[in-house]
């Protein structure tokens, strides 16, 4: 070692913990996840474009004989390098609109690496792939539609798709395979391009390549022909998910602008007895959750107003906002508490949030908040995450990443996603 030179260390104001947490800082959003597990099965908050399910089904089909195949890398997969030349191809095409490529996952990262004039490659795509990438994405809606198995292998209904597609994209003969036909020429050269993507030269395709284009015009987002259209809305809706099924349907029947919590309220109003009792318990959670998050809010705004100074709990004695949430907590926790236990959920909601259900004094609620706060971040994993708040001999800091300089307001929005914003866009998609 140089004199005078050491290494970093850790120390007490730097204890070893892996990122900050920034999500759900309050742990509600696992019991919240599982009530929109009932609702859309399927479904998950980060999908957008549903014709991402014809993807895979394209992907299965021609990646089928380099299934087992890995990339030079030793870690990654047929699919991925498919995804990376998907991402390229819409990214190359610069007539497409706008709402054309929306939320295509990778799309910015193949538009950064064009300029560079280079390729994707596991370095330059999506940090975690195999879950953000479109097929980690929608593989969860690809399954239970049975377009794939698990492994991404051609299902009936994939076949089925397939079919459609081809033959409203011009491309009769990809399903089969059969020869001398424009499907089989673009069947052979996905494969044959996904292969060589695998080597250890990566892509190696041209500026303008037939793979680009044909994938670009075939596989556009919003492209969707009306065979693929009904076979997607047909399968989004089975019937073997009768509340999927309900809760799409009553979306597609209300205004598309709504936002989540108008239109969960604007579909309770004529759903069935099962349907209404997980929508009013996601609307009474959803009213906790809200209270609750703007209490924290409260403590992050009184303490960014205070700049360094420690904040005791005592001087948030007389805050009206706390004061306010205090005399709207007892109601909002009993309707909850009476909503979720006829779901199924009310023990594991009892256990987590049993401590705010007598709430009578802003000064216990800010303890509780902050104890509760705590106790989340440390068990997030892999091995927990710094508060937001700093403990100063019993008073408390915000920390400077999470300061709130607008005073905060009680509103009626959700905390937590329940796919209907999903749900919506496979709609528009899908008209």
């Amino acid at each position: 070692m140089i004199h005078g030179l050491h290494l970093p260390h850790l120390s007490a104001y730097d204890p070893p913990v892996a990122g900050e947490g920034t999500l759900y800082p309050l742990g509600m959003f696992t019991l919240a996840e599982g009530l929109a597990d009932e609702l859309a099965p399927w479904i998950t908050a980060r999908m957008w474009r549903i014709r991402f399910v014809t993807a895979i089904a394209v992907a299965a089909r021609a990646l089928d004989t380099l299934r087992d195949e890995v990339a030079e890398d030793g870690v990654t997969p047929p699919y991925l390098v498919f995804e990376w030349i998907l991402a390229e191809a819409l990214a190359a095409q610069r007539d497409f609109p706008r709402e054309a490529t929306i939320r295509v996952p990778g799309i910015e990262k193949a538009r950064a690496a064009r300029v560079r004039g280079r390729h994707l490659d596991a370095l330059s795509y999506l940090k975690t792939p195999k879950v953000f990438g479109f097929q980690g994405i929608y593989k969860r809606l690809a399954i239970g539609m049975r377009v794939v198995d698990r492994d991404l292998g051609l299902l009936e209904r994939g076949d089925q798709l397939l079919r459609a597609w081809e033959r409203e994209q011009g491309v009769t003969g990809y399903a089969d395979g059969r020869p001398h036909s424009e499907g089989r020429r673009l069947l052979d050269a996905i494969t044959r391009e996904v292969s060589v993507g695998l080597g250890p030269e990566g892509i190696t395709l041209p500026a303008k390549s037939y793979v680009w284009s044909r994938l670009a015009s075939t596989l556009r987002p919003d492209g969707a022909g009306p065979q693929e259209r009904a076979l997607l809305t047909q399968w989004l809706m089975d019937p073997s998910q009768p509340l999927q099924r309900e809760f799409v349907l009553g979306i597609r029947e209300i205004d598309q602008t709504l936002s989540e919590t108008a239109a969960i309220e604007a579909i309770s109003g004529q759903a069935s007895p099962a349907m209404a009792r997980m929508l009013e318990a996601v609307l009474t959670y959803e009213r906790l959750a809200r209270l609750l998050h703007t209490g924290l809010d409260v403590l992050r705004r009184a303490s960014t107003a205070a700049g360094t100074k420690p904040i005791h709990l005592g001087e948030l004695a007389g805050e009206p906002l706390l004061m306010a949430l205090v005399r709207l907590l007892p109601g909002a926790y009993v309707g909850a508490a009476e909503a979720l236990e006829l779901v199924g959920r009310g023990a594991s909601f009892e256990a987590d949030f049993g401590r705010f259900r007598d709430m009578n004094d802003p000064v216990v609620l800010a303890e509780e908040l902050l104890a509760r706060h705590r106790d989340v971040q440390q068990a997030k994993p892999p091995a927990g995450k710094r508060p937001w708040f700093e403990d100063i001999d019993g008073a408390f800091v915000v920390r400077p990443p999470y300061r709130l300089d607008q005073p905060p307001a009680l509103t009626e929005d959700f905390v937590h996603p329940y796919r209907v914003g999903a749900v919506q866009e496979f709609l528009r998609d899908l008209r």
